[in-house]
């Protein structure tokens, strides 16, 4: 078994599952699946009701594999409460929880709709089938655990609610699923924050191992090792008539700024800097930092610095630095002023009798990535793979037009395997993705995409684009 669950908010758990039938194959006919074990697919949801108070205790309703072809599909509530260093649970189930039919099904009482329960599904699965909740055997279902004194472990014991009566394997394949006993023990020990092992002896007659691997997004953070602002020094700015050193601009505003492609203008008493931002999504921390580069670097009768942001070499805002407010900002810290007070962000307009001084324009560039295609749960084996090479390059032939392409490398696979054909009769759904084998089976080198792309600026904050 195979499951990833995600707890997207403090109420709501999700889980998808993957089981593998070990004592059945995915279809009778070797020639289709091989010897390929049959493969499900669930999908799981879990509701936080109420919280757990000094009296009440912790309860939730679930739905496992409500989604699918019913061979798991169950429904259950189910209370929990703490005590000390003990944690019981109790509950009922429905489905394949409650196959046992301890207990008479309460819904019952309500309508004799409630009291058998649908064997069939909706289409060929995949569809919620509503119909079954809560219908049918009922069973309850409880547990304790015990946290030790040494604290990566805990044990537990439980009685289940399921008597195996109605698996997969025991109806299709005669196999007997019979527990020796309801009564389940199992210990999990903790391996740190990332997981746990845990091992335990099922229905009397069963040895089970699991390891479950974790991580807490809310917790996860980028290790960013960053270059610091530049800190903008009176002594440091140029004379009048000191020759600037735009290629050290230019290299300060990609390395500290994250400005790329940049092109420089200047106009009388102001310079413009136009380039793409490859580096901070902050706009206003790339602002400064640049507004910091140039401060350091252009003469003292440079009195407006304005930066323009590019995407595709197209134009998206500007915005207007008074440098002589900046520098003092900068210099003095105010308490009641900061450095975005000197930046103005403006329209997006073409600098007037201005000179361009450097063009940082990079024509060309290429890229070489691995790859890795991948499949779950197909008929011919549950895990299809293909590792390769993408060798990427693009050419701006104008500032307008792109060309790209990408070539890929096939170095592994085992699409040899998949062996889907297109019906005979007609009556085969229109092929998408299933085409992927006919390019990794019969090559090792093929031409991914090759794209020809014109943007266009139209002004207003109008663009657009045309591809072949």
């Amino acid at each position: 078994k195979y499951n990833i669950s995600l707890q997207v908010m403090p109420w709501l758990e999700t889980t998808i599952r993957y089981t593998m039938v070990q004592d059945l194959l995915y279809s009778n006919d070797p020639g289709f699946s091989g010897d390929t074990k049959y493969t499900d697919k669930g999908i799981d949801l879990k509701f936080r009701l109420w919280q757990e108070g000094k009296y009440l205790p912790e309860t939730s309703i679930g739905l496992r594999d409500f989604g699918g072809t019913g061979l798991f599909d169950g429904e259950f509530i189910a209370a929990t409460k703490r005590y000390e260093n003990f944690d019981f649970t109790l509950g009922v189930g429905w489905g394949y929880l409650g196959t046992r039919n301890n207990i008479s099904n309460p819904f019952c009482k309500i309508s004799d709709g409630y009291c058998t329960r649908p064997s069939d599904y909706k289409g060929s699965g995949g569809m919620v089938d509503y119909e079954r909740w809560f219908k049918g055997p009922a069973a309850l279902f409880g547990g304790v655990e015990y946290q030790t004194p040494w604290q990566p472990l805990r044990f537990k014991v439980e009685y289940d609610s399921n008597d195996y009566s109605g698996d997969f394997p025991v109806y299709r394949g005669g196999v007997d699923m019979t527990p020796a006993t309801p009564w389940n023990f199992g210990a999990l020990y903790r391996l740190g924050n990332w997981g746990d092992a845990r091992v335990s002896y099922q229905r009397g007659n069963s040895v089970a191992l699991g390891l479950t691997l974790r991580t807490n997004f809310n917790e996860m953070k980028a290790h960013w090792l960053d270059e610091p602002k530049p800190e903008p020094r009176p002594t440091a700015y140029a004379s009048n008539d000191q020759q600037v050193d735009w290629d050290t601009v230019i290299g300060e505003l990609k390395t500290n700024a994250g400005y790329d492609n940049v092109m420089i203008e200047q106009s009388g008493a102001t310079v413009t800097i136009i380039g793409e931002q490859t580096k901070y999504r902050d706009r206003q921390e790339a602002q400064q930092r640049a507004a910091g580069v140039l401060a350091n670097h252009l003469p003292k009768s440079i009195d407006t610095y304005k930066i323009v942001e590019t995407k595709q070499h197209l134009p998206l805002t500007t915005a207007t630095v008074n440098a002589n407010d900046f520098k003092r900002i900068a210099v003095e810290q105010p308490l009641d002023q900061s450095e975005t007070d000197a930046i103005a962000m403006s329209g997006v307009s073409k600098p007037v009798n201005s000179t361009v001084v450097r063009d940082d324009f990079d024509r060309w560039d290429y890229s070489i990535s691995p790859t890795l295609a991948q499949s779950i749960g197909s008929a011919e084996s549950f895990y299809l793979y293909e590792i390769g090479l993408d060798a990427g390059a693009e050419l701006w032939a104008t500032r307008n037009l792109n060309l790209s392409g990408t070539v890929h490398l096939n170095i592994v696979d085992n699409y040899d395997k998949f062996n889907y054909i297109v019906p005979p009769d007609g009556t085969d759904v229109p092929r998408v993705r299933t085409l992927f084998r006919a390019y990794v089976s019969d090559n090792t080198l093929w031409v991914k995409n090759l794209q020809a792309t014109w943007f266009q600026e139209f002004g207003n904050g109008f663009y657009g684009q045309v591809y072949g």
